[in-house]
């Protein structure tokens, strides 16, 4: 389950390492447009393409990727604005393991587009790594750092 997929990389890296079914979610429509292009290109039929926000989304997989999203669904796009909520949410749709990247406050990409400024009135103010690591280690039986994918992003594997 490719959360927030954008064109596929993920997903498409999935099947070419012999992930047997992967489904793609995003809201941008464009992008799982090149999803469909690609998968109609090589006859890759075991995607499934959905266009939602991961709040609507109820399936469940054995492995999730939520990489470069969570400042998204903290606070612009799904609005959990709450990092219990978040991470509640991702567990339920996790049967083994989630991949998940956490982003710095402090990361470029939050301070230029203010992703944890859109719907202040709707956070709790837990999104900093101390709540991250907090919620991860209550909702899974074993969380492991795999490292830096920058200075301020880390990626962790949770396995519940």
């Amino acid at each position: 389950l490719d959360l927030g997929s954008a064109s596929g990389y993920f997903t498409f890296m999935a099947i070419i390492n012999e992930c047997k079914h992967a489904t793609a979610i995003d809201i941008d429509d464009s992008h799982l447009q090149i999803i469909k292009n690609i998968s109609k290109e090589y006859n890759i039929n075991n995607i499934t393409i959905v266009s939602s926000n991961i709040d609507n989304y109820d399936g469940k997989a054995d492995i999730v990727n939520a990489l470069s999203i969570i400042h998204w669904i903290f606070s612009c796009t799904s609005i959990f604005g709450s990092m219990e909520k978040m991470i509640t949410c991702l567990k339920k749709m996790t049967k083994e393991v989630l991949f998940i990247e956490w982003i710095d406050p402090s990361d470029e990409a939050i301070k230029y587009f203010k992703h944890l400024d859109y719907n202040k009135k709707n956070e709790d103010n837990s999104y900093n790594y101390e709540n991250f690591m907090s919620e991860l280690n209550k909702n899974f039986a074993s969380v492991e750092m795999i490292g830096e994918t920058r200075a301020t992003r880390k990626l962790f594997k949770a396995t519940i």
